[in-house]
């Protein structure tokens, strides 16, 4: 009888074990995103944007995982001053135009890891698509003009980062990236360069 009891009590142990090694493949994240424009003309409307994202990863061997993400950004406005030529015999007036813009970044890519242990330095690779909104305002003679537009975007991200494994089920997760984003507006540039702070967890 206590052979029975030894033998299911450890068989019950191992198949724990194997479960737990399974879910710990699956990891659910979530961190802060900051967010500062690259190209000329995204920088001269926008500030540095900060944000919110979650992350679904999944390690499919030991040196690979598909990772999904969904997050929302917000970049503080720039003002820019245009200058308007009126008429001959008017003079040019200033105009100050000051632009809101935010996004849903929806993305799906893969990790790839370079080493072993409780510190692992990762690249990876992220396409998807931005779901981005700005509001443009214009203060031209006292008066404000209002426009809004709403597009979508394919975006292709590239970026380098690092985890620090605190236990089996709790990691650092910290990255870079460069998130590619052609022909927003007037086929004008809305690339960024991205940095993410989070927490992994395994489930």
């Amino acid at each position: 009888m206590n052979k029975y009891l030894i033998v299911l009590l450890v068989q019950v142990s191992l198949s724990y074990y194997q479960v737990a090694e399974a879910q710990s493949k699956l990891s659910l994240g979530i961190g802060g995103e900051l967010s500062y424009p690259a190209s000329e003309h995204y920088i001269r409307n926008v500030n540095m944007g900060t944000g919110i994202s979650g992350l679904v990863q999944y390690a499919f061997t030991e040196s690979f995982a598909l990772i999904g993400m969904v997050g929302y950004l917000k970049w503080p406005p720039g003002d820019e001053d245009i200058i308007l030529q009126i008429g001959i015999d008017i003079p040019t007036i200033s105009v100050k135009r000051t632009a809101h813009f935010s996004a849903f970044p929806i993305l799906i890519g893969i990790k790839g890891y370079f080493n072993r242990g409780n510190i692992r330095v990762f690249g990876m690779v992220l396409v998807g698509t931005y779901k981005m909104t700005v509001e443009a305002q214009s203060r031209p003679a006292g008066y404000v003009d209002v426009a809004e537009v709403k597009e979508g975007r394919a975006t292709i991200g590239l970026g380098l980062g690092f985890e620090l494994h605190f236990n089996k089920f709790v990691a650092l997760d910290l990255s870079g990236r460069f998130q590619f984003i052609p022909g927003f507006i007037d086929d004008r540039d809305a690339s960024n360069y991205g940095f993410r702070a989070g927490l992994l967890f395994g489930i």
